[in-house]
């Protein structure tokens, strides 16, 4: 069982870059075993879509259902002598290496829709992160961030990317390169997860690094 729809995402994470990609459909694939990464001969196929805000956790749990079902449609086709064993498309081959943390830092000179991408696409693991210097906002006050759920904000703003355009009882949502990303679920290094909302009435407004 493959968490893509081969011959596409071949390699260990398949769920996360497809997210990543900004992929709007994935599915799993029954495969024949080879000794080739992912390339056996194709059994079955099941597609899903992948919502605009989905995480690559709630991805795999849907995934993991849909696989077992698969799996035992290949099972009865089996026995009945019903599978069709179909060679996957060589010119269509991509590959989804693992993720690396350094991959997953949020850098605000990129669009707003990549960044948004890229957050879902690695919650809960490994986890989008940046540097953030909170008040009084000396060297000392730099810390790591974790940003585990995020809105495309619709309005464009002419301030630098990673400015902070709004910080109040209405929401937190920094400019980027293109557009700009409401914070919905963040975590401070050393602190638990919260919502922004919590978050702005803990801290004062901090400054992105």
């Amino acid at each position: 069982v493959h968490a893509s729809l081969l011959p596409k995402y071949r390699g260990a994470a398949p769920m996360h870059r497809a997210i990543i990609n900004g992929e709007v459909e994935t599915g799993v694939t029954i495969m024949e075993m080879v000794l080739a990464l992912d390339a056996g001969n194709i059994l079955h196929v099941e597609k899903v879509p992948i919502s605009e805000n989905m995480t690559v956790g709630e991805l795999e749990k849907g995934l993991e259902r849909l696989g077992c079902k698969a799996l035992l449609k290949v099972f009865d086709d089996f026995i009945a002598h019903k599978v069709q064993s179909v060679v996957q498309e060589e010119s269509l081959v991509t590959y989804a290496p693992k993720v690396t943390v350094e991959e997953c830092e949020v850098k605000w000179g990129r669009p707003a829709r990549e960044l948004h991408n890229l957050i879902r696409g690695v919650t809960p693991f490994p986890g989008a992160w940046c540097y953030i210097k909170m008040a009084p906002y000396g060297q000392q006050d730099v810390k790591r961030l974790k940003i585990k759920k995020t809105r495309i904000h619709n309005n464009s703003f002419k301030v630098q990317p990673g400015e902070i355009v709004k910080y109040d009882a209405q929401g937190w949502v920094v400019a980027a390169q293109e557009g700009a990303l409401e914070l919905l679920e963040v975590q401070l290094e050393g602190k638990k997860a919260c919502s922004a909302s919590e978050f702005i009435r803990g801290y004062a407004r901090p400054r992105f690094c």
